[in-house]
């Protein structure tokens, strides 16, 4: 059945425009890996279980969203699917807050500078 439905999802996604290279190898990988455990439908244990396995946060993160957004897509054909919850992984860097420079500051930088 996950086959079924990622087969699909790919070809909607596809037919509006999308390449989907990365999102396939993602779905795929999670198809093959959910039918391992028996599983017909996304359900959420198993996508967290699954995203689990990248080797980074931010691949965590990606891999989670990927499949959030094709299980919203199964669940409306089939209430059966469930949702991941978005919230598990971080998967973003915590960038600085900006520092804007006051007039003098940056007459100050210019003359440094020579």
């Amino acid at each position: 059945m996950l086959i079924n439905i990622v087969k699909t999802y790919l070809s909607v996604r596809r037919a509006l425009g999308f390449k989907l290279q990365s999102v396939e190898k993602y779905l795929w990988s999670y198809a093959n890996f959910a039918t391992a455990r028996g599983d017909i439908r996304v359900l959420s244990k198993t996508a967290v279980e699954w995203a689990e396995l990248a080797s980074s946060e931010n691949q965590r993160a990606n891999r989670l969203k990927v499949l959030i957004r094709f299980a919203r897509f199964a669940h409306a054909e089939d209430s059966g699917h469930q949702i991941p919850p978005d919230n598990v992984f971080c998967g973003r860097l915590n960038r600085r807050t900006p520092y804007i420079f006051a007039d003098e500051e940056v007459t100050f930088v210019r003359l440094s500078r020579g």
